[in-house]
């Protein structure tokens, strides 16, 4: 029966979804968001399709971010460091507000909204861990490594927070990439004109609003498979 089971959701959620699924203490669904507090009063905000997996002891503070997206708000311990791990990353706190975004498996993004972080790669443990101040934000690619820390857009990175999307002139392929991460329906794009495109504006993370949305102001039409599947099209 359990294993009926572990396949049932293995073909709703996807493989490496039901792999996070099953590991992790918390977690949302596709356009859910979730505020949670840890036992050392730090707080947490789940983004749309998060995972996160807690590793407490009696010197250490480890999250684990497995998929998705969450800003953690630290209480600070000085006895017990605070770490965020994700993929190759590790992100420790510096008495801060900052959140770590997964956008795809080899790839990581920390925005630091408050104060600072430290910023390393988990298999070069002799490699100097780089400083991201307030106001800044730092990727990583797998292959590329650490990036230097950057100027941040904190309005655009944290409208999540608010349950908006802001886009400056992207690419309607970049903005639906976004998108799917909060959409139950997965959206492509039919036609290079269509995925180039640009798009700018506020819109609310709600999949189905926010499609409507562009499909209005881009004067797109859309054709639906069933309920997972919408194609985008001129």
């Amino acid at each position: 029966m359990a294993l009926a089971a572990s396949l049932v959701l293995g073909l709703l959620l996807g493989r490496d979804r039901l792999h996070d699924w099953l590991f992790s203490d918390y977690a949302t669904a596709v356009g859910e968001q979730k505020q949670i507090q840890l036992a050392d009063g730090s707080r947490v905000l789940l983004n749309t399709d998060t995972a996160l997996d807690i590793d407490w002891s009696a010197d250490k503070r480890r999250v684990v971010l497995l998929r998705g997206q969450a800003e953690f708000k630290v209480t600070s311990d000085a006895n017990r460091p605070f770490e965020v791990v994700a993929g190759d990353t590790a992100v420790r706190a510096l008495g801060t507000v900052f959140d770590v975004a997964r956008p795809g498996a080899d790839k990581v993004e920390v925005n630091v909204t408050e104060h600072a972080v430290a910023v390393r790669l988990t298999d070069q443990a002799d490699v100097a861990a780089i400083r991201v101040e307030e106001g800044q934000r730092l990727t990583y690619s797998a292959g590329g490594g650490l990036d230097k820390p950057a100027p941040a857009n904190l309005n655009q990175l944290n409208a999540w927070k608010r349950g908006k999307l802001i886009f400056h002139d992207q690419a309607l392929a970049d903005v639906v990439a976004e998108l799917n991460r909060y959409s139950k329906a997965k959206i492509i794009l039919n036609g290079e004109d269509v995925k180039q495109l640009r798009v700018s504006g506020v819109f609310p993370t709600d999949g189905l609003a926010m499609l409507d949305a562009l499909q209005k102001s881009l004067a797109l039409r859309q054709t639906a498979l069933g309920p997972w599947l919408v194609i985008l099209h001129s």
